[in-house]
C-alpha cells in the first residue's frame, strides 16, 4: 500500500512540515534519509521511496502558488535534504479565490506539477493512493486542488484519492470568501474522493486549549492533523491487526457519504502524571470536546459507521465496546458499523526535529485512541450551515466579481448550491430514514 502525499497551498505545506517531522521520528529516519536504526525490519514503503544511494525519500510532492512558504519549510531546517527535487511553485498566488487558483494558478503550474507526481509515481512503483492535505476554503487550496484532482483522475484511474482538509469553522472567521471556495471545491470532487477527513481550526484549538496555558501555535494544530493519516497507516507500517483499506471499506458505505469527523486521546500536558487505561481512552473518544470539526455526535444524529485505531497495544477485551455502543446511537442496518483495529507503536505527539519548547506541549502517550465515525451531523451541522452561509452572501452578490473576473460564469455558484443540497438530501433520506425505523 504505497501513498504519495500532496501538499496543497500554504496551509497543506504547514502541515506537510509537522507531519514529515513527525513520521520520520516515528520510523526512525534522520533529516539526512538515513536510518537511525540500521537493523529495524519495518516497513517503510508506505512513505517513504529509496534511493540508489539507500537513502529513504519521502513520497511526497509540496505545492504551492507562491515560493515563500515552501522556501522557508523546505529550503532550510529538517527537510531541506529531503525536498529538493519535488516541489512546485509558482511566481504569483490565489488570494484566497477558488477561480484564480484554478483558471489561472493550475494552467500556469499544471505542466510542471503533473511532471513531478509523475516522477514521483515512477519512482514508488505501485502506487495506491494519493493523500491530499489542503485547506479547502483557501484559494490555492480548493481551486488549484480541483483541476489537480480532475488531471489526476484522468492520469490514474484505478488510485484512491483521500484528503485531509482543512475547512471553515463555523463560528471563526477564515477569511470572506472561505465559504464560496468550500463549496465550489467540494461540489467540483467530493465525487472523486474514497474519503474526506475534515478539521477546524476553531475545534482544533478547543482540543488543545486544555493542555496548554500559554498560546497554542500552528504546529499544536498541525500536529493534530498530523496524528490522523500516521495513526491510520500505523498498522501497515507497524505490528497491527487491520489495515487502512479495510477501514475505509466501513467507513464510507456509500460513495458521496464520504466524509469522516476525527477525534485523538488523550491530549496530555508533558508534565502530566494521569493513568491511561483502555475504557478511560474509550468515554473520552465519544465526547464532542474531542471532536476536530465542529459537529455534536454526543447528543444529536447517528452514528453511520465508526472505526476506533488503538495504539500502545495489542490486548483489546472483546467486551469493551459493549457499553459505548448502548450510550451513542447508531444506525441499525449496517452490520459492521463498528470496527476496531490496534498496533503496538506508540502515538508521537512531541517530537525534536528542530521545533520549540513552546511547540512541545503534549505528553507522548502510552496508550492512545483514533476515532474515526461517518456521522448524520455532517451533514445536518456542516454542509447545511456551508449552504446558508453562502447563499447569504449570494443573494447580496458579495465578492462574485471576483470570480468572474477569473473566468468563472455566475450560474456556477448555484449549480455547486444545488450539487452540496443533493448530498444533504442523500444523507437525510438514506441515514435518517434509517434510524426513525429503528425508532
Amino acid at each position: 500500500m504505497n501513498n504519495i502525499s500532496l501538499h496543497i497551498g500554504q496551509c497543506g505545506v504547514h502541515v506537510g512540515h509537522t507531519f514529515w517531522q513527525m513520521i520520520l521520528q516515528e520510523e526512525e529516519i534522520g533529516a539526512d534519509g538515513m536510518l537511525t536504526n540500521p537493523q529495524d525490519e519495518m516497513d517503510h514503503s508506505i512513505y517513504f521511496k529509496e534511493h540508489p544511494d539507500g537513502r529513504k525519500l519521502p513520497s511526497a510532492v509540496m505545492i504551492d502558488s507562491e515560493p515563500d512558504t515552501i522556501d522557508e519549510y523546505c529550503g532550510q531546517g529538517i527537510l531541506k535534504n529531503l525536498f529538493r527535487d519535488n516541489t512546485v511553485t509558482g511566481t504569483g498566488d490565489a488570494s484566497n479565490c477558488y477561480a484564480r487558483g484554478l483558471h489561472r494558478c493550475y494552467q500556469q503550474q499544471k505542466g510542471e506539477a503533473l511532471n513531478v507526481i509523475r516522477r514521483e509515481v515512477e519512482q514508488v512503483g505501485s502506487v495506491s493512493t494519493f493523500t491530499m492535505f489542503c485547506a479547502n476554503s483557501g484559494g490555492t487550496g480548493s481551486g488549484f486542488k480541483t483541476g489537480l484532482v480532475n488531471s489526476l483522475a484522468d492520469c490514474y484511474p484505478h488510485v484512491k484519492f483521500i484528503n485531509q482538509a482543512i475547512i471553515p469553522s463555523k463560528h471563526g472567521n477564515d477569511g470572506c470568501t472561505s465559504p464560496y471556495n468550500t463549496l465550489l471545491d467540494l461540489a467540483a470532487t467530493n465525487d472523486f474522493f474514497a474519503a474526506k477527513f475534515i478539521h477546524d481550526n476553531e475545534s482544533l484549538i478547543r482540543c488543545i486549549k486544555p493542555v496548554t496555558k500559554d498560546g497554542i501555535s500552528y504546529a499544536n494544530l498541525n500536529t493534530i492533523i498530523s496524528l490522523i493519516p500516521s495513526t491510520l497507516t500505523a498498522s501497515g507500517r507497524f505490528d497491527g491487526t487491520m489495515i487502512e483499506s479495510q477501514m475505509g471499506i466501513n467507513l464510507v458505505p456509500f460513495p458521496r457519504a464520504n466524509t469522516i469527523a476525527c477525534a485523538f486521546v488523550p491530549l496530555l500536558r508533558r508534565t502530566s502524571k494521569m493513568p491511561i487505561t483502555l475504557p478511560f481512552l474509550l468515554g473520552e473518544a465519544f465526547l464532542n470536546k474531542y471532536e476536530t470539526c465542529g459537529i455534536d455526535t454526543f447528543s444529536k444524529g447517528s452514528y453511520v459507521s465508526c472505526c476506533l485505531i488503538y495504539r500502545g497495544t495489542q490486548q483489546i477485551p472483546h467486551n469493551l465496546h459493549i457499553k459505548v455502543k448502548k450510550q451513542n446511537s447508531f444506525t441499525d442496518w449496517c452490520p459492521s458499523m463498528f470496527k476496531h483495529s490496534a498496533c503496538s507503536k506508540e502515538s508521537l505527539l512531541s517530537f525534536n526535529y528542530g521545533a520549540s519548547d513552546k511547540d512541545e506541549i503534549f505528553k507522548n502517550p502510552n496508550l492512545s485512541l483514533l476515532k474515526l465515525s461517518n456521522h448524520t451531523e455532517v451533514a445536518d451541522c456542516l454542509l447545511n450551515h456551508l449552504v446558508e452561509k453562502c447563499s447569504r452572501l449570494l443573494k447580496r452578490r458579495f465578492f462574485v466579481h471576483w470570480y468572474t473576473d477569473e473566468g468563472m460564469h455566475e450560474e456556477e455558484f448555484e449549480n455547486a448550491v444545488n450539487t452540496v443540497k443533493d448530498v444533504i438530501d442523500f444523507y437525510k433520506e438514506t441515514f435518517n430514514n434509517s434510524i426513525h425505523q429503528q425508532l
